[in-house]
């Protein structure tokens, strides 16, 4: 993740609609990442729950 978040920023220091791109993708990622980390806790739960019920 490191190296890969170091390559978006050079090709966005170098390239302005690279840059806006990018930008546009770390604003998203700032809603989804948080609500998709917390369904896929959601369902995980569900599933152990489920899992649980059979034994």
């Amino acid at each position: 993740m490191t190296a890969a978040k170091a390559a978006l920023e050079t090709n966005a220091a170098e390239n302005e609609f690279f840059a806006e791109v990018w930008q546009s993708q770390k604003d998203f990622a700032e809603i989804a990442v948080p609500f998709w980390a917390g369904a896929q806790t959601s369902n995980a739960n569900l599933g152990r729950a489920y899992a649980d019920s059979l034994k």
